[in-house]
């Protein structure tokens, strides 16, 4: 992947290595977003829980969408990162991609990440995450009220 010079390819720069190796292995899960209400306050709590965070803001002159991420720095490489919209995304589907934009009748469900020790992984995802384990020690579900 080749990206230009501006705050998005500057912050891919950090994953390229681990999509190269991922490509080499013949593919993987490089990392995955989760929708939160303030980006900056995720930082702050993870960062106060001992994770590395970066904090990056995207805004393009003249653009009424911007978003903030906080990506880990320290997590395995399909760790997620956090994002959120300005203004909210219920706003930006209505008001900037109306008519443009088919989200279809389906939202993300669930998403399988295969690792080499399962039971590990589900645990330190539900911890970052906040999510209680599931019936599954491997399994960390999606609560209910978020798609």
């Amino acid at each position: 992947m080749v990206f230009l010079d501006s705050p998005y390819g500057r912050a891919m720069r950090r994953w390229q290595p681990r999509a190269d190796a991922l490509v080499a292995r013949g593919g993987g899960a490089l990392a995955f977003c989760v929708h939160v209400t303030d980006a900056g306050a995720t930082a702050e709590r993870l960062r106060a829980r001992g994770h590395g965070v970066e904090l990056l803001t995207f805004a393009r002159e003249g653009s009424p969408v911007s978003f903030r991420e906080a990506l880990l720095t320290d997590g395995p490489p399909w760790a997620p990162f956090f994002v959120t919209y300005e203004p909210d995304r219920q706003t930006i589907l209505a008001k900037y991609s109306a008519g443009r934009v088919n989200r279809g009748p389906h939202d993300l469900a669930g998403i399988l990440i295969e690792t080499p020790d399962p039971r590990a992984s589900a645990d330190w995802l539900g911890e970052l995450l906040g999510i209680p384990p599931g019936a599954s020690p491997t399994v960390v579900p999606l609560p209910p009220d978020r798609p």
